[in-house]
């Protein structure tokens, strides 16, 4: 092959979602088609991915146990994802955050969540897109 075909093939290979170094996380990401992928930025995939692999931690660090992939990526479909995404996608919170993306607002929100924690360990979803969008939305 030639030598240029060589250096590019990998980023041909990502771009088509094919990437021989593929994260399984990824992969079953793909899968469940709930989001895609293809036309996330890399920072926007490298973060979801992070958020999947952080909850994949704490509910191992819980169960005092091995959790597998798969259960932890549907665990935090059913409760990081949904919950955040259903709340800020409510009318009166729509109005405040202009033209961002469903996952846009998913990471901004969940990183304030994550924060605010800190100070309020028990704030919920509701809470938190609430705060944002008193403190931080448009």
């Amino acid at each position: 092959m030639d030598h240029q075909v060589l250096e590019i093939l990998p980023v041909l290979m990502h771009n088509l979602g094919m990437s021989n170094n593929s994260n399984p996380v990824e992969q079953m990401l793909l899968e469940k088609k709930w989001f895609d992928l293809k036309t996330l930025k890399d920072h926007e995939r490298q973060s979801l991915l992070n958020h999947i692999e952080v909850h994949r931690y704490l509910l191992c660090k819980e169960a005092n146990d091995d959790i597998p992939w798969l259960e932890a990526l549907e665990s935090w479909f059913l409760e990081v994802w949904q919950p955040i995404s259903r709340i800020a996608e409510q009318p009166e919170y729509q109005k405040k955050f202009g033209d961002k993306t469903r996952l846009e607002l998913y990471l901004s929100i969940s990183e304030h969540w994550h924060y605010m924690k800190t100070a309020i360990p028990d704030m919920t979803a509701a809470q938190a897109v609430d705060h944002y969008s008193r403190f931080v939305g448009s």
